[in-house]
């Protein structure tokens, strides 16, 4: 048990076992989920068309690009195939941010008819709970959240998790009938 000491404040092996399960279960939970989430995602696109503004989706573009070009690099792809790949991946940043930029509207307007927000309490629990994990104070998570000008968007995450439940849930009724 004493070489378990050095990987984390855990008295025993089993106890570094059961947080290695937990981590592992939490894992699976939330590929699950995500894969549930990016099926309503797709079924939400195909149903809805409309038009937005091209600066939204501009920005949007240049985000996942560089969130793309990050991507590549820290596989250690190199910097001379990365350029290569430039156009294409600026083509698919565009249509991943069309898509995103449409979903965001989408949701945000099922969360207006429906009544459906993060409450205060939600919003604290959920800083409660990175604290616990990050091992720092929810006031902490809190200045940084409002330091990076984040509240509003930590807001939005669990505002959007609380529609992908109630479309979930819709979707499972529909199942079952």
């Amino acid at each position: 048990a004493t070489f378990a000491k050095p990987l984390g404040p855990f008295e025993t092996l089993e106890a570094l076992e059961s947080a290695i399960r937990e981590d592992l279960k939490r894992q699976a939970e939330s590929a699950q989920r995500k894969g549930l989430e990016t099926q309503a995602a797709v079924a939400l696109l195909e149903g809805w068309n409309f038009e937005v503004p091209p600066s939204l989706v501009g920005g949007q573009a240049r985000r996942v690009l560089k969130e793309r070009t990050l991507d590549l690099i820290r596989q250690g792809v190199a910097a001379a195939e990365v350029e290569q790949k430039a156009q294409v991946l600026a083509e698919q940043a565009k249509l991943d941010a069309l898509r995103q930029v449409k979903l965001f509207y989408i949701l945000r307007r099922i969360a207006r008819e429906e009544g459906v927000i993060a409450t205060e309490q939600e919003i604290e629990e959920r800083m409660q709970a990175l604290a616990k994990r990050l091992r720092l104070t929810a006031e902490e998570i809190r200045q940084d959240l409002e330091k990076r000008d984040l509240v509003e968007e930590f807001a939005w995450e669990i505002t959007r998790g609380k529609v992908y439940d109630l479309l979930l849930k819709e979707a499972e009724i529909k199942d079952s009938d």
